[in-house]
């Protein structure tokens, strides 16, 4: 049904910036009835709007929907709004790139900001760093060091390292950014001492006895840390690097996470021994379910690859989260 109803769209991306896109929007009635097809709307900055022009208003249609169909963005949900005659209604909607349509752009080693002084320092502690695919490690530096071997992997790089590398970028943030609260604000990522693996979902690592103290007293006194939570700890011990030590009790495990709903941080530990010397391991991992993807953009139909978030989608995530967040990279169009 035809009407004067005026809405107008603007489409930014999770830094608030206007998207440069060609984009399809379909428009329903409340009985799902479609009031509006358009294949191939050109959005442009440095506005990234558009205004969609006779549409139904009330009581005709007393309320409308719609979705967004770009070609390098997630496709999100426009919610239901209703039009009144004569008036202009904006909806603003932020859509996350779409993984398959970009790929990372890795800022080099000696660009790294000095918030990465941490970083730095683990990776030149880092030998035998392993990058690992879905079944068999893609990579071993057997003498990794940072300053000559980071640059390696870039976005042109085989898949597995690259999202391996995004991953360990994405967790040392988080790990950056939240921090130990028995032990004056230390932030998680200081208890890191050499990086053992990176797969495209977690990071395993040699970290110090203090973390395991940290989240053993979380753990035992939860209901004095409101921001964290309890969570399986024996689901991870198929994580470790079993092959890397001669034993990983599972009994030895335990795990807590942030109790943000979007894109939390899990932290599992487990105590290992080699040659009689003992280790405090961590399984560090961003909310993988993915779970949380729909209900912060209103994404349609998000799927995932091997039932893992893409590291990309939580790219998207932290920023949204944090605009002016510096996370190593960006993403820039294939």
């Amino acid at each position: 049904m035809q009407g004067d109803g005026i809405l107008e769209l603007v489409l930014t991306d999770v830094r608030g910036q206007p998207i440069e896109d060609r984009v399809g929007v379909r428009i329903f009635r409340g009985d799902s009835r479609l009031v509006l097809d358009r294949g191939d709307i050109q959005f442009k900055p440095p506005h990234g709007a558009v205004r969609l022009k006779g549409l139904p208003t009330v009581p005709d249609a007393l309320e409308l929907h719609g979705r967004v169909t770009p070609t390098r963005y997630h496709g999100v949900r426009i919610p239901p709004f209703r039009l009144v005659s004569g008036q202009k209604k904006q909806i603003a909607l932020v859509l996350p790139r779409e993984p398959r349509k970009w790929k990372a752009d890795f800022t080099g080693w000696k660009s790294l900001p000095p918030s990465f002084a941490t970083f730095r320092k683990v990776l030149d502690r880092s030998q035998g760093l392993r990058l690992k695919g879905p079944e068999r490690a893609v990579v071993t530096f057997k003498d990794f060091k940072g300053s000559r071997d980071y640059d390696v992997v870039d976005g042109d790089s085989q898949a597995a390292r690259v999202l391996a590398k995004a991953a360990l970028l994405n967790i040392h943030h988080k790990m950056s950014a939240l921090r130990d609260p028995t032990a004056n604000g230390t932030p998680w990522f200081q208890y890191v001492r050499r990086i053992i693996e990176v797969r495209r979902d977690r990071m395993i690592a040699e970290v110090d006895p203090q973390l395991a103290d940290s989240v053993l007293t979380i753990h035992e006194n939860i209901g004095q840390f409101a921001t964290y939570e309890r969570t399986h700890a024996a689901n991870h011990h198929v994580n470790m690097p079993i092959d890397l030590f001669e034993a990983i009790p599972e009994e030895s495990m335990l795990s807590i996470k942030s109790s943000e709903s979007e894109g939390n941080l899990q932290l599992t530990f487990a105590r290992a021994t080699l040659k009689n010397e003992k280790f405090v391991l961590l399984d560090a991992d961003i909310d993988e379910k993915g779970t949380f993807f729909g209900h912060v953009f209103e994404v349609v139909n998000h799927t995932l690859t091997g039932s893992k978030t893409h590291p990309f989608d939580v790219h998207e995530l932290l920023l949204q989260q944090n605009i002016r967040a510096k996370l190593g990279y960006g993403l820039v169009p294939r």
